[in-house]
Formats: structure tokens, C-alpha cells, sequence
């Protein structure tokens, strides 16, 4: 494993890109005190809060690949609860949740269909701006390390990454609105074999493979 730990850099994910593209094979974690152009999903911008994590990594895909964004959420929120007893929950379809309210993102990229993804990271810590954190007392670089560690030590099969995710979900059975770009209102059922939301309108279930979803 090659750790590089930067005290500020504009983009983890794009330091990543650049090593990736030298060892292809190789796993890879960056991390930082201080990034400045974090990326989100969709292109929007992560607003980076002082003093929390961002690290991206390379990782095997999970069996079933869409299912990959979803069980390094839940790898997270296991983590947490086992190293730090923070009970953190998922919202579909990759952020992290504390006490309701997101604390962290995910986004993933496929460069060349390798079978190594790209996997971005980012967690507020607690107190460090205007948004919910984590209250996690650890250095960066070495939460980062024990992160990635805990990752490549408890994959997951793809039943167990739909049961633990289910299992962890702040919305299982609630009412929910999914926009992809139109807007879809009912009950959130769970997750089906490749990682869609299964929403359940007036009895009618459908299947929703992107979107933000509301609660």
C-alpha cells in the first residue's frame, strides 16, 4: 500500500489520478490536511470544512459494481461504530449521516474500466464549520490509513452489502422524494441487486438507478 499524506493539496482525487496513471495496479490512498477544490457527485463542488477528511483510494470493485459506492458507505459507518461507537447512518444513494444530518459524500470514478476504482472521500469533522461532523480525535493521516486498511480487510459480498446497508439506512420505510430529474414520491423500500432504490408509490414498486433523494 502507498500512502501519500499532503498538509493541503487542491484535489486528493486528482493527485490520485496522476499516481494511478503510473501504477495502475498498484493500492493507492491520498490523503490531506487541507483540500481546497474538492469534487462532489455530479460535479458539484465538496465544500471542504478545516480539520476534516478527505482521502480518495483505489479499490477493487465490489462483485456486482454498482453495488461498490454503497458498500464503502457501509464500510464507513462500520468502521465508525466499531473503532469510534458513532452511530452513523446511510442515505441513499452514498452519503453518510450523523444524528440525521449528512456528514460526509462519496464519488466514484472508473478510469479505463479497470478493475480498480477510484474511491473519494470526504467526512466533516466535528466543530469545523457550519455543517454536522464527526467527532473524531485521531490525526488525518492516520485515520486515513486505518480507513483504507479497514476497507481492503472487510469487503463484503453483495447479500451482505444489501442486508448492511439496509440494516443502516435512516429511511427504510419512510416516506421519501427521488428526483431524476422528475420528481417521484412514496416509501422507501430498500435496495435491489444492483444498488437501485426500490420506491413503493400507492402499492406500485419502482426502481430508480440515480437521483437525490429528500426525507
Amino acid at each position: 500500500m502507498k500512502h501519500i499524506h499532503l498538509d493541503s493539496c487542491h484535489s486528493t482525487q486528482s493527485i490520485l489520478m496522476t499516481e494511478y496513471e503510473k501504477t495502475p495496479n498498484d493500492f493507492i490512498i491520498v490523503s490531506t490536511d487541507e483540500q481546497t477544490s474538492g469534487r462532489g457527485r455530479n460535479g458539484k463542488v465538496w465544500e471542504y470544512q478545516k480539520s476534516s477528511l478527505a482521502l480518495s483510494c483505489t479499490l477493487p470493485a465490489a462483485a456486482q459494481l454498482t453495488l461498490t459506492s454503497l458498500e464503502v458507505g457501509l464500510l464507513v459507518v462500520k468502521y465508525f461504530q466499531e473503532t469510534h461507537l458513532l452511530d452513523l447512518k446511510l442515505k441513499w444513494p452514498n452519503d453518510i449521516l450523523v444524528q440525521g444530518e449528512k456528514c460526509g459524500g462519496i464519488i466514484i470514478q472508473n478510469p479505463n474500466l479497470s478493475k480498480l476504482l477510484i474511491i473519494g472521500l470526504g467526512l466533516n469533522r466535528e466543530n469545523s464549520g457550519s455543517y454536522p461532523g464527526l467527532p473524531f480525535s485521531m490525526e488525518l493521516e492516520s485515520l486515513a490509513s486505518s480507513l483504507y486498511q479497514y476497507f481492503l480487510n472487510n469487503r463484503k459480498s453483495n447479500n451482505d452489502i444489501i442486508s448492511g446497508w439496509k440494516d443502516n439506512c435512516a429511511h427504510l420505510n419512510k416516506k421519501v422524494t427521488i428526483l431524476d430529474p422528475s420528481e417521484h414520491t412514496g416509501i422507501f423500500k430498500g435496495i435491489g441487486p444492483m444498488g437501485e432504490a426500490i420506491l413503493d408509490t400507492d402499492g406500485t414498486e419502482t426502481s430508480f438507478f440515480s437521483g437525490s433523494l429528500f426525507f
